[in-house]
């Protein structure tokens, strides 16, 4: 299978081959021209791990490291991708940015991107991140991206401190149904009549706040069935919330 590429809105992920996960392995450039202070060491490790898992038939498309690279220029800006592929639901995902294009939004966009696509395959529920305790720049990226820390990883005895774990899952909205509800507010000066008929189901907000005089006539067809027709002369004012 071809190399993914995934397209956010600056950035081309572009998804390393053999060789040029080679290639940036020892100490070359993969086949991009970089922004100054890249490829970081972390973009040579993942090349190298992707590298070992493809010599050992392991790897499996979409789910190795990518390059980051700046649409307005073509120059590499960075690595992003994940420790392997996902297992029961969840992928691990990691990134870094050469120091000439941090605080411009690039990470958190690359972020996004990637782990969209990685949310849209099958079976996969979640994405998962950890950072050490003192990387806030890295835990506001995952948060802008749309991750949540969930606590921390277990500290290992003899090893490094433990890191703040972030995730970012699919959630299945539930489907709303039911009757119509609404609550009204008015001061009314007149008189009116007002006539409602059937039942309606769906979801929706609708504010409506101003003063009204006169006569009129208001047909609604919402998601689902009935029809809701309303005349008033009045003159009123208020605010009027429903849900639909």
């Amino acid at each position: 299978m071809l190399p993914v590429t995934v397209q956010a809105d600056r950035i081309a992920l572009h998804e390393l081959t053999r060789a040029s996960a080679a290639e940036l392995q020892f100490g070359g450039s993969g086949g991009w021209e970089w922004a100054p202070g890249g490829p970081h060491e972390g973009s040579r490790f993942a090349a190298g791990k992707m590298l070992a898992a493809m010599m050992a038939d392991r790897h499996l498309t979409g789910w190795g490291a990518y390059v980051m690279v700046r649409t307005e220029d073509d120059r590499a800006i960075g690595g992003i991708g994940f420790h392997g592929p996902p297992e029961d639901g969840r992928v691990e995902i990691g990134y870094d940015l050469a120091e000439s294009a941090r605080g411009r939004g690039y990470a958190t966009e690359s972020l996004s991107a990637l782990t969209a696509w990685a949310l849209a395959q099958p079976g996969v529920e979640t994405v998962y991140a950890t950072t050490d305790e003192d990387n806030t720049a890295s835990q506001r990226v995952l948060e802008r991206a749309g991750f949540t820390r969930i606590g921390d990883t277990p500290r290992p005895i003899g090893g490094r401190e433990a890191q703040h774990l972030f995730e970012r899952s699919v959630r299945e909205a539930p489907a709303e149904t039911g009757p119509e509800t609404w609550t009204e507010t008015w001061t009314e000066t007149g008189t009116g009549t007002e006539t409602k008929a059937g039942t309606a189901t769906g979801t929706g907000t609708e504010t409506k706040a101003g003063t009204a005089t006169g006569t009129g006539t208001e047909t609604k067809a919402g998601t689902g069935t009935g029809t809701e027709a309303e005349t008033k002369a009045e003159t009123a004012t208020g605010t009027e919330i429903w849900r639909e």
